[in-house]
């Protein structure tokens, strides 16, 4: 099989564009870092668009600018927390020589960042819709749109059977995580990447239908 992970060309494949234009701006991810400290120290429903912009060091209007409202400005903030999660994803499976490794290991990966994310961790509890809507089944979802986009990626260097169709396979792969993130009470151990790790061999990569190749 394919080594499909070995160099850059999965990373630039997977990425959504929205956030890979997110991140060209200095600027807004000053203001996207701000946000994610303020959430997490009071809440959404607490932070101000003028606190954001003074912890950012920046006037409200250069916020206004790049976030036409604190709604918008939330989702830009997941939308980048996502990005960080598909980065750790694709860094963790970037040496990993099969297909049913690099699934195990993503999974893994992204179990434990979740879990281990100050923001997220308190957003699994204030807010699960949110997090919830990060993973859902959706082509205007980035962190779906990243998981279909490795997958074909895969698909097509011949890792994955073209008969195989990517975008169930992705819903069913995220359907699993998110469940795990919104029920963190488990018989395994969600802090203990190599346990993560054995399930998802012994139960997850079988039910995708992926055999040893």
């Amino acid at each position: 099989m394919n080594d499909a992970t070995n160099d850059q060309s999965l990373d630039l494949a997977a990425m959504p564009d929205s956030y890979l234009s997110d991140a060209q701006d200095p600027v807004g991810l000053r203001i996207l870092a701000a946000a994610e400290a303020q959430f997490r120290d009071l809440g959404i429903r607490r932070s101000s668009m003028e606190d954001i912009a003074q912890r950012a060091g920046v006037s409200r209007i250069t916020v206004y600018r790049r976030f036409e409202n604190k709604e918008r400005l939330v989702e830009h903030v997941f939308l980048h927390e996502a990005g960080v999660l598909m980065e750790h994803y694709l860094h963790s499976v970037r040496s990993v020589d099969t297909l049913e490794g690099r699934l195990a290991e993503g999974f893994a990966a992204t179990l434990t960042a979740v879990h281990r994310h100050p923001l997220l961790k308190t957003f699994l509890v204030t807010e699960p819709e949110r997090v919830r809507a990060l993973f859902a089944a959706s082509n205007d979802n980035p962190m779906f749109t990243f998981l279909v986009n490795a997958l074909r990626y895969e698909q097509e260097n011949g890792a994955i059977a073209p008969d195989v169709d990517i975008e169930i396979m992705a819903e069913l792969y995220s359907r699993i995580t998110v469940s795990f993130f919104i029920t963190p009470v488990s018989k395994i151990d969600l802090e203990n990447e190599d346990e993560i790790r054995a399930f998802a061999l012994r139960y997850l990569v079988p039910m995708l239908g992926i055999g040893r190749v």
